[in-house]
């Protein structure tokens, strides 16, 4: 039933007021970024022929690499009036491994994405908007940070965010917030865990310190059901940060804070400490920056770990440049660290970290020539969940 009401949500505010998360989508061919974003309205097909050197993630000793092809289609739209923006992506794909691994039942996997994000500006002072994402695929979103740090099976991802932002005077500001995430998994063993769904509230005030500083405190309210065990809990938030204009080039965001966790199983976990952080730098107009961080508690692979919880830091930086008019590059290097706390048992703790490289080289007006590279190592206490698994591949896109 929670499922049904994520998925019928996001699709209502698809239908009227609607962004897709996700900042590690670099070193894809075909990606959202490729389109051109001068067009109102932009279409793509691609393909590309690949290399994967460990499909199932498994540990040294026992890793299976296979060949694979992969196509796909996409759309994006950007348009709206002085007073209202609508943005749009949708991507669908299918890949297929030439050598199925033993024990994978499938050799092919399907991937879709949608977001859509809109914005309406009522009066001067009233501004209205809602964000929504949607996925479908196997591999995990370190950027997100929702589904297991390894390959399990196919899951979908569903996000979405109605806002209200409200001036009070040229200083005072107030956004107020209300968000709904979920997943689930295909497979009756990993649902087992993961699959759950969440709403948040949250009020922000913001007071205007200068042109270049505002500084922001805000509370969140939050509720997490887990649709198979009990791990549910109730969530509060108190953070306080700034925004700041380092320059022309340069802008950032900080909140500090904690967040205290009532889980119906158990007794009030106590105060934690809470961060996240963010850095944008246009470099030039050929090269852009993008760094975020986040530590906090995270949910997924808590039950298998036989965890009261998670702590996790989380940070990635991503890299877009254009070597020439025709010639342009992308790179993101994200890492990740885990303790899980086990209570009597042994602790456990893992990190990992991802390297992605892509180029697109524009040989025709509407065609790109795609190469991707991605390396990912994930180290942990228990030594049947480390792996190493390497990506390579070539293709083609077309753009109408």
């Amino acid at each position: 039933m929670k499922k049904q009401i994520l998925l019928i949500s996001t699709l209502l505010s698809m239908t009227i007021l609607v962004n897709g998360q996700g900042l590690l989508s670099v070193g894809q061919s075909g990606s959202f970024e490729d389109f051109d974003t001068q067009l109102p309205f932009t279409a793509t097909i691609s393909g590309d022929i690949g290399l994967d050197s460990n499909v199932g993630n498994r540990p040294d000793g026992f890793e299976e690499e296979s060949g694979y092809i992969r196509g796909g289609v996409g759309a994006a739209y950007a348009g709206g009036s002085r007073t209202t923006h609508v943005d749009l992506n949708a991507r669908l794909s299918t890949l297929y491994y030439f050598d199925q691994p033993s024990g994978q039942e499938n050799d092919n996997f399907q991937t879709g994405r949608l977001g859509l994000k809109i914005h309406h500006k009522v009066n001067p002072s009233v501004t209205i908007g809602n964000n929504a994402y949607w996925s479908h695929e196997i591999e995990p979103d370190d950027a997100i940070g929702a589904s297991a740090s390894r390959r399990l099976d196919q899951y979908s991802y569903g996000y979405n965010s109605t806002w209200l932002s409200r001036s009070w005077s040229r200083r005072l500001s107030t956004v107020t917030r209300y968000s709904v995430t979920g997943i689930d998994y295909d497979g009756e063993l990993e649902s087992v865990g993961e699959d759950r769904f969440s709403q948040t509230f949250s009020q922000e005030v913001r007071y205007v310190l200068d042109r270049l500083t505002s500084l922001v405190g805000e509370y969140r309210r939050a509720n997490t059901d887990y649709d198979v065990v009990n791990l549910d809990y109730d969530a509060n938030y108190l953070l306080a940060g700034a925004d700041h204009k380092f320059s022309d080039n340069v802008s950032g965001t900080l909140r500090l804070g904690g967040e205290n966790r009532d889980y119906d199983s158990n007794d009030d976990d106590g105060w934690n400490p809470y961060a996240e952080a963010s850095l944008r730098y246009k470099v030039s107009d050929r090269t852009n920056l993008v760094w975020f961080t986040r530590y906090g508690y995270e949910d997924s692979e808590v039950f298998y770990h036989l965890s009261n919880s998670r702590s996790t830091f989380r940070t990635a930086l991503n890299a877009n440049h254009s070597f020439s008019d025709d010639l342009r590059g992308k790179a993101g290097l994200s890492y990740h660290s885990s303790d899980y706390d086990r209570g009597v048992l042994s602790e456990l703790t893992e990190y990992g970290i991802s390297l992605n490289l892509g180029l697109n080289y524009r040989v025709m007006s509407n065609t790109d020539v795609n190469l991707g590279y991605t390396i990912t190592h994930h180290a942990s206490d228990s030594a049947f969940r480390e792996f190493d698994r390497h990506r390579l591949w070539a293709g083609l896109s077309v753009t109408f």
